[in-house]
């Protein structure tokens, strides 16, 4: 009886001492001693947006989570196994605010919140300093302080010649780049596309944190939403940079739509559809000009979602 309890008393002391020791042991490998950021700390994630993978939406805001992988395990960044990634493309130009880090057996994770996008920045067992090369990653302050940096005068002049190419390159230096702020350096699907024997500038609009219930809005009404609330108003955008004197037949743009049922898919990740329109720029430049209505420029257009070729009723749009 009297060995028992001491075996039962030499058990709890060591759960005890271990147990004390697991928070101790827990904050000495703690990455937050790593990562010299504080929390809500505002910074730019100078990543390209094109490098960066869609991995789900916050259930909480709708805001899509987005990833990247680093590694440096010499003198070489390399994003997505990408060492020019300073040249694929425009940074993702959202004010991002540092969350937290987490250590795990395979990444070290930075993660960045912003009320358009989360980011999360995940660093590979190989990476030596994994502050060193996050500073190489993000610039300190709001967007508006980046764009108006040295820096990014910098990038400006490398970036354009890569994001007009070819016969994008006939549009005006001067145009280029009011076009690009335009679209808010959202350069992800942009370049030259041929439909049905024609060149189409694409583009691709960000997608909409707003999830449909397709229990009380059904394909037709969703479509016709994002028709009239995002990619028209886009197209107006647009029109004043494009011509067919650069040797451009029309525009084509290209839109995601997220959608479940609100009751019986509450928890579940939603319903993507890819919605796609062609547009004549004749056409865009008549409602451009108001000389035509929106139903009138949705009738002359090419409209399909999934592939597939479908009309649209403008009336039946909701507000977004």
């Amino acid at each position: 009886m009297k060995d028992r309890s001491i075996s039962r008393f030499s058990r709890f002391l060591f759960a005890f001492i271990v147990c004390g020791l697991l928070p101790c042991l827990t904050s000495a490998i703690s990455p937050e001693e790593e990562i010299a950021l504080k929390k809500g700390q505002q910074l730019i994630v100078k990543i390209p947006g094109k490098l960066l993978k869609y991995e789900t939406r916050s259930i909480s805001t709708g805001a899509p989570i987005l990833t990247a992988s680093v590694s440096a395990p010499g003198e070489t960044i390399t994003v997505e196994g990408a060492s020019d990634w300073q040249t694929r493309g425009w940074p993702l130009m959202i004010t991002l605010y540092y969350e937290k880090s987490t250590k795990k057996k395979e990444y070290t994770e930075v993660e960045c919140r912003g009320s358009q996008a989360y980011l999360k920045l995940r660093f590979s067992p190989d990476t030596p300093d994994v502050n060193a090369i996050l500073r190489q990653l993000i610039y300190l302050g709001s967007v508006e302080m980046f764009k108006s940096s040295a820096e990014f005068k910098a990038l400006e002049e490398k970036l354009l010649p890569v994001t007009f190419p070819g016969v994008l390159g006939q549009i005006p230096r001067d145009k280029q780049l009011q076009l690009i702020k335009e679209l808010d350096y959202n350069d992800e699907g942009l370049g030259v596309e041929e439909f049905k024997g024609k060149q189409y500038i694409a583009f691709s609009t960000t997608d909409l944190t707003i999830e449909f219930n397709s229990r009380r809005m059904k394909q037709a009404a969703r479509i016709a939403t994002i028709l009239k609330g995002r990619l028209l108003p886009a197209l107006d955008k647009i029109a004043p940079f494009i011509t067919d004197a650069n040797g451009i037949y029309g525009i084509k743009i290209r839109a995601r739509t997220f959608y479940k049922d609100f009751h019986s898919e509450r928890n579940l990740q939603p319903h993507v559809e890819v919605l796609e329109i062609f547009a004549p720029y004749d056409l865009v430049e008549q409602f451009y000009n108001r000389d035509i209505t929106d139903q009138k420029l949705v009738e002359g257009i090419f409209i399909s979602v999934d592939g597939k070729r479908i009309e649209v009723d403008l009336s039946q749009a909701a507000q977004i």
